[in-house]
């Protein structure tokens, strides 16, 4: 990766590490995903949508920062592969409420067993390594969520 960072800052350099991580856990991502016939979209919303829990178009497109208008199509196609059921919201017919299904919750449970099985390089690290790792990256998202609001986790 080109330096995008003054290498003489430890904030520089952390922000440089964390970018070209986050290409690598895309691409983790991306190919658990496909070892489930789910696109990185599809398996994104499956880790927002909670089982038992209803939630509207809306709160969904939030919950994957996109625009609502795009979470139509998402929705077909989960509906179309017998992830979610949409129903009417009680109260309110014309807001669209989507749930897992049994196919759904299953599909999101083995995604999230994928997920979790950390890369190599990841596991190489050693527990103290891995528990400083974690709080480091969970100070900041807590930071990203205090400022934006929306940090997912």
């Amino acid at each position: 990766m080109t330096a995008i960072a003054d290498q003489d800052r430890p904030s520089g350099r952390a922000t440089e590490l964390l970018f070209a991580a986050t290409f690598v856990f895309w691409g983790h991502f991306v190919a658990r995903a496909a070892e489930l016939d789910l696109s990185p979209t599809q398996a994104h919303a499956l880790t927002v949508l909670a089982p038992g829990r209803l939630m509207t178009m809306r709160d969904l497109a939030d919950g994957l920062g996109c625009d609502p208008s795009t979470v139509t199509g998402l929705a077909d196609r989960l509906e179309a592969h017998g992830l979610i059921e949409r129903s009417a919201m009680t109260g309110d017919r014309r807001v669209k409420a989507l749930a897992l299904t049994h196919g759904g919750i299953d599909r999101r449970s083995r995604l999230l067993e994928r997920l979790a099985d950390a890369p190599e390089s990841v596991r190489a690290l050693g527990d103290e390594a891995l528990r400083d790792l974690a709080a480091a990256l969970s100070n900041i998202l807590a930071g990203e969520a205090r400022g934006a609001g929306s940090a997912q986790l």
